[in-house]
């Protein structure tokens, strides 16, 4: 919404408390959830295609049908070898550090709910953890695999400054928007401390000296 240049506004929703208002719009209970008039599209693939529909100017998915192959392809491995396996691992360290977790949680909510969901936090925390199959196995597996798709990613934004094609794509969009909880957003190294769980932390500073870290920059100052 912000690249194609249409006003909008976002409503936060808080984990577990998020279920009241999304079944109540669509058929899943996943977000992101895009309202505009009577009509709902949920999931952010939909979302895009709806949007390159409804606003063709600056498109999101290459006119050319190979690239554009191509970036959907890009975009449902980012998903899995990046947005599921940060997660899992990311939140197997954040959940258990209550003001950690919260940051991160409640972000942009309303204080009134927050008050709230603090008071649920530890029945959120089990609930989560349940659904992303949270573990000490799986979130060692899934660093793993996190560390595989960083060097994929690394080696290809050192040679093109897009992953698909010469202009800015949905597949660049995906990349930089799962990995957007490690983006420093000019926070001190101080400030981050604060932020992170110190295992995500100690991490953090390695991954910040890898070539996508500094694309990702690079990505949302152009184009957010």
């Amino acid at each position: 919404m912000d690249y194609k240049h249409h006003e909008y506004e976002v409503r936060n929703l808080l984990p577990l408390f998020h279920l009241a208002t999304t079944l109540r719009l669509a058929r899943k209970s996943s977000v992101p959830l895009l309202i505009e008039g009577q009509r709902i599209v949920q999931d952010s693939s939909d979302i895009i295609d709806y949007l390159d529909q409804r606003f063709p100017h600056k498109p999101l998915t290459p006119r050319q049908q190979e690239e554009a192959n191509h970036a959907r392809e890009w975009e449902r491995w980012l998903d899995e070898e990046v947005g599921v396996t940060l997660r899992q691992w990311f939140y197997f360290h954040t959940l258990p550090d209550t003001p950690h977790a919260l940051h991160f949680l409640e972000q942009d909510a309303p204080a009134g709910r927050c008050r709230t969901f603090r008071r649920f936090f530890p029945l959120v925390r089990f609930a989560m953890q349940r659904k992303m199959h949270i573990t000490p196995r799986s979130a060692g597996q899934a660093l793993s695999r996190l560390e595989r798709a960083l060097d994929l990613l690394d080696a290809v934004v050192g040679k093109q400054p897009f992953l698909v094609g010469v202009a800015f794509s949905r597949a660049d969009l995906t990349a930089a928007a799962l990995l957007s909880p490690m983006l420093a957003g000019g926070r001190t190294d101080a400030e981050l401390q604060h932020v992170y769980a110190p295992p995500v932390w100690a991490w953090w500073q390695s991954f910040r000296q890898r070539p996508v870290y500094t694309w990702m920059q690079d990505i949302y100052r152009t184009y957010r």
